[in-house]
């Protein structure tokens, strides 16, 4: 009785995620306790600003916690307030297994992010394939809606088919909801590719916009202002968090009024609460309300917010407002790092911002620090940026920063280094902003420097059209005046992109320019690349195509080349990659026992590279697939069989698809083409999320072979019934039949280790 706070709130979401006769323990309480606790690991709740981890006191079997999972939702830094019937609403409505769209509309600063992103939360355990979260405010071409979500859900785009197909087919039947967050500057275009969405049976569509997409089946809540008390609680919530205690008053009723109980406004004036009394707030903000009215035809409620973000911004210092008006160019927030070099920021300045609640902060992938404006406050200070003089140096001086960055992180990100790739991640908005202005400036030496940073980046998120557009548009420049060498590096950034777009013609030609400009400059290095060691590996690209395009004498010709360069280098990094090379065109040639013995050599030789750890176990399964076509099996057996314990630890989910398609072949083997069917429904569904083929280039012929022999080994429907059953399986149950394949007794080993 008389507990109110933080602690408690905590502590009815813990409990409330556990069942009956569970006894769950919060992290800091673990500590006080001399009793056996069972780790149930950490979990995220509702409205805590962070995850949890929770402990079970006995050793009871329950089922999992009713925490969030399967989630990107961000976190909230503080607590819901008010809503509760409009909350109850869109619950209720999300509930109904009918309901394929629902869309929160309202003007901006009317709170739908918060009240969306608080529902999603709320209904999370009736979506048990997941509840994402997809920010579309620093999108600004509709073409890319797809691509957004397809990044969010981590559904890789597969080159050969139209990525809409690609979402309704990884779609279909899972209870998914999707909230796709400010939808409304990209309508009414964006209403074709979301109506594809819509008409997938499984996914529910959650939408925030100023306006509804008017698509059949579309179920609308208006968003409107706080009302009754909600108003003044998150006042004086907000108030609480800059240091003052806020009595109820006729003054402080009448300036929630006056901001007509919009959220946002409520919180800009909270915070300016810390300098002013409620009275002399009110005074200041009515006289400048009265100024500042919008055309006759607006939303009133986007006046007032107007007015009030502009009186926020009008007792800015001049500095102030040149920090102000320059953050706006960032798209999804910024590093400091960034803010100082492109809008010479500096931490008094941001400090400022951030105590006015014009910038907010978070933590990004990375876990560095990143500031950003709520969309409504960044579309102001845009406005502000573009009745500057200096406005478009700031664009250019943007897109050069994130040239560079992009390009300086990418040999990094290459070796799958985390905080690179986090960086990269965080970053993607900014660096899609940064492209778009070179090509709207038509700046092919910039263009160049992004497309060397943004290659393989981009292909970790699944980005191919962005990234072929990209190229296309800077092949359509003049290239001849650009630095020798960054030039060089638009060529291995957009041969790469062309290459793995199916676009092979193009992407030979500007392989062998960037392999002359090699051939001509061997000393030189471009952000740690050796133009040197480029020329074999370009060598190595080109026989991939060749074999791709049936050249088969001309893919050896070119992979033997390379890697006599590798050799006569006289360095191990790259000799496993140009023989991997090698050994691919001898396969495409029918040459097994060639192209088995080269397998065999390059993959300890791997080992000892600084090549990442899954090259070396992609060529182990070419060598055990070679094997099993040989009739070697148990050998197959014998490689394949350390690499199950590493292949889940290695972060590339393309090698579990080439490891469950080549261990099919092992099944069919033992008179088991169902378990075979099964574990090729496995391999295709991981290659379509990560969009990736099953195999080298050189296996294909072999892969299709073995597919055809185990459709033939089963009847239709059980062949069905198997491959479906397979594409369900998830993590450690396919790393679990894969084993129990590769190695008969390894059940039964479990069991007595068990016992």
């Amino acid at each position: 009785e008389g507990y109110v706070g933080g602690d408690v709130h905590r502590a009815a979401r813990i409990a409330a995620s556990g069942h009956g006769g569970q006894v769950l323990v919060s992290s800091s309480t673990a500590q006080l306790l001399d009793v056996e606790l069972r780790d149930l690991g950490e979990h995220r709740f509702k409205d805590l600003a962070a995850a949890e981890r929770v402990y079970q006191q006995g050793d009871g079997e329950f089922p999992r916690l009713n925490s969030l999972y399967r989630t990107n939702l961000p976190v909230p830094t503080t607590p819901f307030l008010g809503r509760a019937r409009e909350l109850a609403d869109v619950v209720e409505i999300l509930s109904r297994g009918e309901t394929r769209l629902l869309t929160l509309t309202g003007p901006g600063g009317t709170g739908k992010t918060r009240l969306a992103l608080q529902a999603a939360a709320e209904v999370s355990e009736r979506f048990p394939d997941g509840v994402w979260w997809v920010p579309l405010a620093g999108l600004r071409d509709p073409a890319l809606v797809l691509s957004a979500v397809a990044q969010a859900l981590d559904i890789k785009e597969d080159p050969g088919t139209e990525l809409r197909q690609t979402l309704a087919s990884r779609l279909a039947g899972k209870r998914v909801l999707v909230l796709l967050d400010n939808v409304e500057h990209l309508l009414p275009a964006a209403a074709v590719d979301l109506k594809a969405l819509r008409g997938v049976l499984g996914p529910q569509l959650l939408i925030t916009s100023r306006e509804r997409l008017q698509l059949q089946g579309e179920i609308e809540i208006p968003v409107s202002s706080l009302v009754d008390d909600d108003g003044f609680q998150l006042l004086s919530a907000r108030a609480a968090g800059v240091g003052i205690s806020l009595e109820r008053s006729n003054a402080a009723t009448e300036l929630v009024e006056s901001l007509d109980g919009l959220p946002l406004a409520i919180e800009l004036a909270a915070a300016r609460l810390k300098l002013f009394s409620p009275e002399q707030l009110l005074e200041r903000l009515s006289d400048r309300l009265d100024l500042l009215k919008g055309s006759r035809d607006a939303d009133p409620r986007q006046q007032t917010l107007r007015a009030t973000i502009e009186w926020s911004h009008d007792l800015l210092s001049e500095e102030e407002q040149r920090l102000f008006r320059g953050l706006s160019v960032f798209a999804s927030g910024c590093t400091y790092e960034a803010a100082e070099a492109v809008v010479r920021a500096d931490p008094d300045l941001l400090q400022s911002l951030l105590d006015k609640s014009l910038v907010r902060r978070r933590d990004g992938s990375s876990g560095e620090p990143r500031y950003w404006m709520l969309e409504t406050i960044r579309e102001f200070a845009a406005e502000r940026l573009a009745e500057d003089d200096g406005a478009e140096q700031v664009r250019d001086v943007h897109a050069r920063w994130y040239a560079e960055h992009a390009a300086s992180i990418v040999l990094r990100v290459r070796t799958y280094e985390p905080e690179a790739v986090a960086m990269s991640v965080d970053e993607l908005a900014n660096v899609r902003v940064g492209v778009a202005r070179a090509v709207e400036t038509r700046d092919a030496e910039l263009l160049a420097r992004f497309l060397f940073g943004i290659w393989f980046p981009w292909f970790l998120c699944g980005n191919f059209r962005e990234a072929r557009i990209a190229v296309e548009s800077w092949l359509e420049l003049d290239r001849e005046p650009i630095d020798t060498l960054v030039r060089w590096g638009g060529l291995l950034g957009g041969s790469e992109i062309l290459a793995s777009t199916e676009q092979l013609a193009q992407a030979r030609e500007l392989k062998l320019e960037a392999m002359e400009i090699a051939r001509a400059r061997p000393e030189a290095f471009h952000y740690g690349w050796s133009l040197a060691s480029s020329i074999p590996a370009t060598l190595a690209d080109i026989s991939g195509i060749d074999v791709e395009e049936g050249l088969l004498d001309a893919a050896l010709a070119h992979a033997e080349e390379a890697l006599a360069l590798r050799l006569a280098d006289g360095r191990s990094t790259g000799i496993a990659h140009a023989q991997a090379a090698v050994a691919q065109a001898r396969l495409a040639r029918g040459e097994l026992d060639e192209a088995l013995d080269l397998f065999a050599e390059a993959a300890p030789r791997s080992r000892e590279s600084r090549r990442p750890s899954g090259d070396m176990a992609g060529m182990e399964l070419s060598a055990a697939s070679i094997e099993i076509e040989l009739g070697s099996v148990d050998s197959a057996r014998r490689r394949i069989a350390p690499l199950l314990n590493k292949l889940p630890t290695l972060g590339d989910i393309s090698l579990a698809a080439f490891a469950a398609a080549t261990v099919a072949a092992i099944a069919v083997h033992d008179g088991d083409p169902e378990t075979g069917a099964r574990l090729l429904g496995a391999a295709d569904r991981i290659a379509n999320d990560s969009g990736g083929p099953l195999f080298g280039r050189g296996e294909r012929p072999i892969a299709d072979t073995r597919r055809s022999a185990v459709e033939a080994a089963l009847a239709g429907d059980e062949f069905t019934r198997a491959y479906e059953a397979g594409a369900a399986l998830e993590g450690e149950e396919l790393f679990e039949l894969l084993r129990i394949v590769v190695d008969p007794d390894w059940a039964a080993r479990q069991d007595h280790a068990d016992a």
